[in-house]
């Protein structure tokens, strides 16, 4: 499937960066440089664990659950990736904010919450018409939101685990 622009998006910031403008073309490439995800806003930590891995997925959850949004148009819709513990409301009017401005005001938007594993596919009048009408977008609500540093240790731990769990398993 074609894909148009790529971007990445800080809430806490309201930075955006597209990310083929320095020639990177993809989200996991251009995040990977440090430069770059310094720039953005992502935690020492983030970027420790980026700068460890050459593994794309790794690459660009790391950044989402650092809290950066991630948007790529594609031919029918505007996929858009980020992690909201919590209420999820705040982020998602930032978002609904953000694609307006960068991918126009009646884009269909496929929203996936990695922190819930919740996807939903809408049209941006409606995701506005829910938030204005306080109406839920996305059913799943994690209680207690955590930091962004406790967020990367639980990650980096568990990711531990499974390294040591595959390594147990080839002896």
């Amino acid at each position: 499937m074609p894909m148009g622009i790529g971007l990445w998006y800080n809430p806490r910031t309201e930075m955006v960066i597209n990310v083929d403008q320095d020639g990177s073309g993809t989200h996991d490439s251009w995040i990977a440089k440090p430069f770059n995800s310094e720039l953005i806003g992502l935690s020492e930590l983030a970027r420790e664990v980026i700068s460890s891995t050459i593994d794309i997925d790794e690459i660009r959850m790391t950044a989402i659950r650092d809290g950066l949004v991630r948007a790529r148009r594609y031919r029918n819709h505007v996929s858009v990736t980020f992690h909201a513990n919590g209420n999820a409301k705040d982020v998602l009017r930032k978002i609904y904010r953000f694609v307006k401005e960068h991918y126009g005001e009646f884009s269909f938007i496929r929203l996936h919450n990695i922190s819930t594993c919740e996807e939903i596919a809408i049209h941006l009048p409606e995701l506005l018409q829910r938030l204005d009408a306080d109406q839920p977008v996305l059913s799943c609500q994690v209680a207690e939101p955590e930091t962004r540093d406790a967020r990367m240790l639980r990650i980096i731990e568990r990711e531990d685990r499974i390294r040591n769990a595959a390594s147990d398993s080839l002896r």
